[in-house]
């Protein structure tokens, strides 16, 4: 795989059927060009309805088995406490901000900064 830097997608703004056949395309053909980590951006958003979760997972889910890392990039805090809520902030990593976004790397199961690691809780902490 390569490090070069991720492709970011703008999750749009309104969830009408062409603007999600167009996101779904441009995750596609990301894909197609062996990508190795898509952000997807949500901070243009201040909340998430039904349609969009919907979106959502079947973007992640068009990206699942394939050798991509997806991030989202929250934006808000209310879509950071949505996609905890609906359990995207597990399936996914979840960044605040498109830079934070392009700096993760996944490694492992476990995300990463360039300034920081965080380990896995192992519940073994002293």
């Amino acid at each position: 795989m390569t490090a070069d830097r991720p492709t970011v997608l703008n999750f749009p703004l309104i969830a009408a059927p062409a603007t999600a056949r167009k996101l779904k395309r441009d995750l596609l053909e990301a894909m197609r060009e062996y990508k190795n980590v898509l952000v997807m951006d949500l901070s243009g958003r201040d909340r998430l309805n039904d349609k969009d979760i919907d979106l959502l997972l079947d973007c992640l889910g068009c990206a699942a088995g394939r050798d991509v890392t997806v991030v989202l990039v929250a934006g808000s805090r209310s879509v950071r406490i949505i996609l905890e809520v609906a359990r995207i902030a597990s399936l996914v990593p979840v960044c605040d901000s498109l830079d934070e976004a392009v700096k993760c790397r996944i490694v492992d199961g476990v995300r990463s900064t360039s300034e920081t690691q965080i380990q896995p809780d192992t519940g073994m902490n002293a």
